[in-house]
């Protein structure tokens, strides 16, 4: 914070604790942060959220508010064992439905033929698949 604090004062000329979009972009790219951790959506997102309009931000505000900020982990990851629970059973629920939805599309998909219109050889054919298909069940 104090090298923070160091490069907004070099690059407030004229001494009001304010700055520029882009001097707040460059006095944090200064710190040496990479992209991965901080990108410039990131900056543009603090400098919106922390300045007083829009074309300047109080960067001792702003120091301040970093000072006072303490990292909550329950805050950020709000799942507690209940809600995972419940998040479980809607899966298995959603689950078993589309099991269901799947099940019944295949015992709509039977195929019959009228035997009128069908070819006597296509008949004929398909009663000998059978008669293979009857064999090959025997002997198991």
């Amino acid at each position: 914070l104090q090298e923070l604090s160091q490069h907004f004062l070099s690059s407030d000329l004229n001494g009001k604790y304010l700055v520029s979009q882009d001097k707040f972009c460059q006095c944090i790219q200064k710190l040496g942060i990479t992209n991965s951790i901080i990108s410039e959506k990131d900056m543009q997102s603090l400098y919106k959220k922390y300045s007083t309009d829009e074309h300047k931000l109080d960067y001792r505000d702003f120091i301040t508010k970093l000072k006072d900020f303490s990292f909550k982990p329950e805050s950020v990851y709000k799942d507690s064992e209940p809600e995972r629970e419940a998040k479980r059973q809607e899966e298995k629920t959603l689950q078993r439905q589309i099991k269901e939805m799947l099940f019944q599309e295949q015992e709509e998909k039977l195929h019959v033929d009228d035997c009128l219109k069908v070819p006597v050889n296509k008949i004929e054919k398909i009663f000998l698949n059978a008669q293979k298909v009857k064999r090959a069940i025997q002997r198991y």
